[in-house]
C-alpha cells in the first residue's frame, strides 16, 4: 500500500507585520508627541500591546521615550501610596465580617417586626430565618407584624412548594406537578433526616421524573 506524501504544515501570517524604519520613526515621533498605544496602534495597523512591546524594546535599546503611560506594575515595584496602610490604621476586615456586616439599615417596619418577634412562626417562616429550601409564598400583608411565608420545601427551579407552585403557574401539567412533589418530598425527608441531598442536581432530576411520568401516561392511554 503506498504511503501518502507528507502534508505540509500549515503556516499562519503574523497578526502584525515586520517592523521598518519608517515604522519606528513614527512610532518615536508620534510616542513623543502624547499619543497613546491605541491610537498608535490605529495609524500603524498593529494592536496595541505590540506598540507597548515595541516601545520596552526602543527603551532597552537606548531610545529617548516620553513615559507619559500607566508604568508597569512588577514584583519588584514598590507599592502605590494608596495601597499602604499606615501604621495606626485599623486592620482590614476578613471576608468572614464583611459578609455579616448589614449594607443598609433596617427599614422601620422592619425594625419594628424584628423587635415584637418573640416566639417562633406555627404556621410558616418570618422572613429573616428563610433559608434557601424553603417556600416564598407570602402569607398576611407584609406591613403586619405577623406576615410570614409558607416555608415548606419548595421544588427545583423555582420559589414556591408544590401546591403554591400550582396557584402561581396554573398551566402547569398533572405530570409536572407529580415529579414537584416527588422531588420535593424525596428533598424534604432527607433533610428531616440530616441526610445528605438524594440529587446531584435537583433541577436535572425534575426533568427526568417529568419524562419518565409522561413516558408512562402515553403508554397507558
Amino acid at each position: 500500500m503506498a504511503q501518502k506524501p507528507p502534508q505540509p504544515k500549515a503556516t499562519y501570517a503574523s497578526v502584525n507585520p515586520p517592523w521598518s524604519e519608517r515604522d519606528e520613526q513614527h512610532l518615536i515621533a508620534g510616542w513623543n508627541k502624547g499619543k497613546n498605544s491605541t491610537q498608535l496602534g490605529f495609524e500603524l495597523n498593529r494592536s496595541a500591546s505590540a506598540i507597548v512591546g515595541k516601545v520596552i524594546r526602543l527603551r532597552k535599546s537606548g531610545v529617548n521615550l516620553v513615559d507619559h503611560e500607566r508604568p508597569l506594575i512588577t514584583p519588584n515595584s514598590p507599592r502605590p501610596a494608596s495601597a499602604r496602610r499606615e501604621k495606626n490604621s485599623p486592620e482590614p476586615q476578613s471576608s468572614s465580617q464583611a459578609l455579616v456586616t448589614p449594607r443598609c439599615t433596617p427599614s422601620p417596619i422592619a425594625r419594628k417586626h424584628l423587635q415584637v418577634r418573640r416566639k417562633k412562626c406555627t404556621t410558616g417562616v418570618w422572613p429573616e430565618d428563610l433559608a434557601d429550601h424553603h417556600c416564598r409564598w407570602p402569607k398576611g400583608d407584609p406591613q403586619d407584624k405577623e406576615f410570614h411565608h409558607c416555608g415548606k420545601q419548595r421544588a427545583p427551579g423555582i420559589s414556591y412548594c408544590p401546591s403554591h407552585a400550582k396557584l402561581a403557574f396554573p398551566q402547569l401539567t398533572s405530570s409536572q406537578m407529580s415529579a414537584m412533589t416527588t422531588i420535593a418530598d424525596a428533598m424534604e425527608a432527607a433533610r428531616k433526616k440530616g441526610q445528605p441531598q438524594p440529587f446531584r442536581n435537583p433541577v436535572a432530576a425534575l426533568k427526568d421524573c417529568q419524562e419518565s411520568l409522561k413516558r408512562k401516561e402515553l403508554s397507558t392511554s
